[in-house]
């Protein structure tokens, strides 16, 4: 790994230098920074250190510093020295002064001035701590944010985060065998002054790593039902079930970073706020506001699945290099359904970009069997020759859906399904795949169960939906908490 001195130059605490450059070098995998912070830079005697500093190590400098005497030193030691001087906010500064048609008061660290904006922060910061792991419900109510979610889901890191940007977050742990505490029945809805409440959800095998994680730290090596993978998913499922029966919204958190969270809370408040996420009463089945929602493909056995539940559904194929992604994920060893689910969530950001405001639903199915993975087979004979190769086996299908709206992933789900097919002979592989056609062509296995495919099985163990391509049920569970579809 390249290693490179990085200068870091600042008239206050130095948060935006460090932010912006962490945010350019997580492109640069290759690339590993030696940090030199300088912080309260506002004299030219500690200029001259910092001279002296990048002279001994040089490398790249960026500054934010208002004080014309103090840059222009700062700008010509760098060019004496031959080094790169980046004025970070400069363009951003001179982009306001030319659309406000005024000057830029040059007074440093303004923005963590002592002002009421500071003393809301810090009282939400206290909210935030007296409500961790549902403490203080007897004034859940006066809370801007609550987050609800099974143990080690993102709620406490999540809730801080949100109070540093001033929003009262209090967060309820949902604990196995136990209702849900009264207190949050009782909010008023987000419409009529009440909280908003999300619910946090994350993978079940990430869960259960994550939680022997936490359990190690603590010395303690016992296998329970804390970490025990199957009773961790029903948890995770029964999670589910009551953010879809109360209507909140979702969100997975395994796959995002506290700030990736913290900033699709935040979007759904400004939805809310502006009117648009705002709960309907409705009698009937059918479209409970209208969300666009777009499927990210063109097939027709999920979008028949959609259809045939009542979802109002816009097929817009991605145009996406399959091929290239799973060569890419396997050479490294990836598993399978973190392969489906990276396809899926490429073949929504795609289509996202194509649909402002709508919900996008990217899918993708993957098959493995003894370490051999099975893609959707090119022409009929590949076709037998895929059915001959399971034959006799047992094959696990994981299916993956990815919604995302604006480009943002809002909530993804895998699934997997265990198939065992009796064994066969080569002619009965052919009649078969001449009998279904094109459909053979467009399958991940070569078959379809819902018809003549049912012939290939001994056995088969796990949702039906998933078999087909879609993890229908939690994605209908993900719409109604959206207001999508009726409750």
């Amino acid at each position: 790994m390249k290693k490179f001195h990085l200068h870091l130059v600042s008239d206050s605490t130095g948060e935006t230098n460090l932010a912006v450059a962490r945010a350019c070098l997580v492109q640069f995998e290759s690339c590993e920074p030696i940090e030199h912070v300088w912080s309260m830079i506002r004299t030219e005697r500690q200029v001259d250190k910092v001279a002296e500093g990048v002279a001994a190590d040089r490398g790249v400098v960026l500054f934010t510093l208002v004080d014309q005497r103090i840059r222009s030193r700062l700008i010509e030691t760098c060019s004496r020295l031959g080094v790169p001087c980046i004025a970070v906010l400069d363009p951003v500064l001179e982009a306001f002064g030319e659309f406000l048609h005024a000057e830029a008061g040059h007074r440093p660290g303004r923005q963590h001035q002592l002002d009421a904006d500071y003393f809301a922060r810090i009282a939400a910061m206290d909210f935030a701590m007296s409500h961790d792991d549902g403490q203080a419900l007897g004034d859940l109510r006066n809370a801007d944010v609550v987050l609800v979610g099974v143990s080690r889901s993102s709620k406490t890191p999540t809730c801080i985060y949100l109070a540093n940007r001033g929003l009262k977050a209090a967060n309820v742990p949902l604990v196995p065998g136990m209702e849900p505490p009264a207190e949050l029945d009782a909010l008023k809805p987000f419409a009529e002054g009440g909280p908003l409440v999300v619910g946090l959800t994350n993978d079940p095998t990430a869960l259960v790593a994550v939680r022997r994680n936490r359990l190690r730290l603590l010395n303690e090596n016992r296998e329970t039902g804390y970490t025990d993978p199957e009773r961790v998913r029903e948890e995770v499922q029964a999670a589910r079930r009551l953010f879809g029966a109360r209507g909140w919204p979702v969100l997975e958190t395994s796959r995002r970073s506290i700030e990736e969270t913290a900033a699709s809370i935040l979007a759904l408040l400004q939805e809310r706020r502006l009117g648009k996420g705002e709960d309907m009463e409705i009698a009937l089945p059918g479209p409970a506001r209208r969300t666009p929602v777009v499927l990210a493909s063109a097939s027709r056995t999920r979008r028949g699945m959609l259809a045939n539940a009542g979802v109002d559904v816009e097929c817009d194929a991605a145009d996406i290099d399959e091929g290239a992604v799973k060569d890419e994920m396997r050479a490294r060893g990836a598993p399978v359904a973190e392969i489906a689910l990276r396809l899926a969530h490429l073949k929504a950001a795609r289509v996202s970009l194509r649909h402002p405001g709508a919900l996008v639903i990217g899918a993708d199915s993957m098959i493995e069997c003894e370490g051999r993975h099975f893609d959707k087979p090119a022409d009929p004979a590949r076709a037998v020759a895929q059915l001959l190769a399971l034959a006799g086996r047992s094959h696990r299908l994981y299916s993956a859906a990815v919604a995302m709206r604006d480009g943002m992933r809002v909530w993804d789900e895998t699934d997997v399904a265990l198939l065992t097919m009796r064994g066969f002979e080569a002619g009965f592989a052919e009649r078969y795949v001449a009998a279904i056609g094109d459909a053979a062509l467009g399958s991940v296995g070569a078959y379809q169960l819902e018809g003549l495919g049912a012939q290939l099985f001994a056995r088969v163990e796990g949702d039906f939906f998933t078999i087909l391509g879609l993890p229908l049920l939690p994605l209908l569970e993900f719409l109604r908490a959206e207001g999508v579809i009726a409750r």
